[in-house]
């Protein structure tokens, strides 16, 4: 996402849009946009569970995912040996299709090295 916002300011499209918008009126809604993309920016967890809340938007306290790995004494849930069938992990599951893959990248790899290997965060990545 912090790709496409550079390369949209890169390439000056906020202009080619207000152009745009003219002829056709959805280019109207390029600020709603890229205030949509900040937004999403702000989901990017950069601590594990364990510190969180992680992201800006959230990760709250009382998170049972968090309060079970801090209960455990685990850094995250690639340290836990039922990360694959864990009852808590499946709603996330719903929106991060990778999840399993990415928590064995991180227990392969550690949290510093996982990120580059790492597959699909989101259904829309």
């Amino acid at each position: 996402m912090r790709i496409l916002e550079k390369a949209l300011m890169e390439s000056g499209f906020a202009n080619y849009a207000e152009r745009k918008a003219e002829k056709y009126p959805i280019y109207r809604e390029f600020p709603v946009f890229m205030e949509l993309l900040e937004e999403m920016q702000r989901l990017e967890c950069t601590v594990p569970c364990r510190e969180g809340p992680c992201s800006q938007t959230g990760c709250a306290q009382d998170c049972r995912v968090r309060k079970c790995a801090v209960e455990k004494g685990f850094e995250g849930c690639w340290e836990c040996e039922d990360f694959r069938s864990c009852e808590l992990l499946a709603p996330l599951k719903e929106f991060h299709p990778g999840l399993e893959n990415n928590l064995e990248m991180i227990k392969k790899y550690g949290m510093d090295g996982w990120s580059e290997k790492r597959g699909k965060h989101y259904r829309w990545s």
